[in-house]
C-alpha cells in the first residue's frame, strides 16, 4: 500500500469501501443501505470474475425495499459474502463484521481515492 492511501472511503450513503491488503479492497453496506431498507431477506451478490463501475454489486429485497446497488469501482471480484446470500439476515446484524458484500483486486487507486472519505 502507498504511503498516505486512505484505507477507508464511502460511496454515497449506501456503501464503504476499505482496503483490507495489497491490491485486496473490501465493499459493504453502510448503516444507512440497512435503515433505508429494512429487513433483508435477500441479497443476490455480484459473481466472481469481472466487474465494471456501475455494474449490479448486489440486489437486496427488504422489508421497506427492494434495492439494486451499483459498484463505485472497476475491478475483478475475488470473493463474494456466500453467507449473506445464504443468510441475508446477517447484513441486518449489530456486527459490521458481517455487512461486507464482496472483495476487489485490480483496482485503479485513483478511482479509489476518488471516493469520499469516510466519517
Amino acid at each position: 500500500m502507498k504511503k498516505g492511501l486512505s484505507t477507508m472511503k464511502r460511496y454515497g450513503n449506501q456503501l464503504w469501501v476499505q482496503v483490507v491488503g495489497p491490491d485486496r479492497y473490501r465493499i459493504g453496506m453502510t448503516d444507512q443501505l440497512q435503515c433505508d431498507a429494512g429487513d433483508i431477506s435477500y441479497a443476490n451478490i455480484a459473481p466472481l470474475g469481472a466487474l465494471d463501475v456501475d455494474d449490479t454489486l448486489v440486489n437486496l429485497e427488504a422489508s421497506k425495499a427492494a434495492i439494486e446497488v451499483a459498484s463505485p469501482l472497476k475491478g475483478q471480484v475475488v470473493a463474494r459474502n456466500e453467507a449473506a446470500e445464504t443468510n441475508p439476515g446477517l447484513l441486518d446484524s449489530k456486527n459490521p463484521s458481517d455487512h461486507w458484500l464482496i472483495e476487489l483486486s485490480q483496482v485503479d487507486t485513483q478511482a479509489f481515492e476518488a471516493l469520499a472519505e469516510e466519517e
